[in-house]
């Protein structure tokens, strides 16, 4: 399956912080995109005024013809009308997990895991990267006050995403630079628990990685053989934060790396 094919797209759930950010993607290659919430929000309504058609009637009847493909996130409940409709029609379907990994594949993908940290740390290397003229895209977990929205779109061939480990869903990306902000226990419903973390998670993940894998000091024990990794942190690794202090109600550190 390509994006290339893909001209009619449905989304259910629309409206939540990732599902929006890939529906503002698909909007933003002159796809017709629309969707289903249950509720009207801010988000949702800046959607429609962005050219996407959303319903939020648990209805077939407000089902638009000739869906190319379906995008549904695991929130939504197996008895939504919408998606017993499209799966007893045999509709193409994707976790949004699955989309983003789709997406992943057309781009050089960077990706940001770990427990804590992903949203604001991805929101931070864009902001750098397109300061320092790389036009990336990017899909963020909020709405980032320098860019006013959760999908910022670029001329480059980067792409930016946080590499959720929720229901394993960063193992559907495929990302040329990866970092682990952290990996500590979490989400044990789904790993049962905190070793299955990080050996069916954030390991399984950090294979993945094609290139280059940052992975935070405290962290670097738990993937010792990986040829890709380099270690980060302060005063501590290969790239180093130092004399971190405040100066003018700010942050400063001055920055060590290898030459």
């Amino acid at each position: 399956m390509k994006l290339d094919d893909l001209d009619r797209i449905f989304f259910i759930g629309i409206g939540g912080i990732g599902m929006s950010a890939l529906a503002r993607f698909l909007n933003d290659q002159n796809k017709d995109v629309f969707g289903y919430d249950r509720t009207e929000t801010k988000l949702t309504k800046t959607l429609v005024r962005e050219g996407m058609q959303i319903s939020y009637e648990d209805a077939i009847e407000s089902i638009p013809d000739s869906i190319d493909m379906v995008v549904y996130t695991p929130a939504i409940p197996s008895t939504n009308k919408h998606l017993l409709y499209f799966q007893k029609e045999g509709m193409p379907m994707l976790k949004r997990s699955e989309f983003l990994g789709l997406v992943s594949k057309s781009l050089r993908c960077i990706g940001i895991a770990g427990t804590h940290g992903k949203t604001t740390t991805s929101c931070l290397l864009t902001y750098v990267l397109k300061e320092g003229g790389v036009d990336c895209n990017a899909f963020l977990g909020g709405i980032s006050k320098d860019f006013a929205t959760n999908y910022v779109q670029g001329d480059s061939d980067w792409l930016v995403v946080e590499a959720d480990e929720y229901d394993r869903s960063f193992l559907r990306l495929s990302p040329e630079i990866g970092s682990i902000l952290s990996a500590e226990p979490d989400h044990l419903d789904i790993y049962g628990d905190a070793l299955q973390i990080v050996e069916t998670g954030f390991k399984a993940y950090a294979e993945l990685v094609k290139r280059t894998l940052f992975v935070n000091a405290p962290f670097k024990g738990l993937f010792p053989s990986l040829e890709t990794m380099k270690v980060y942190g302060v005063e501590s690794g290969e790239y180093q934060a130092r004399n971190i202090r405040v100066e003018n109600g700010r942050f400063y550190f001055d920055f060590f790396f290898p030459k």
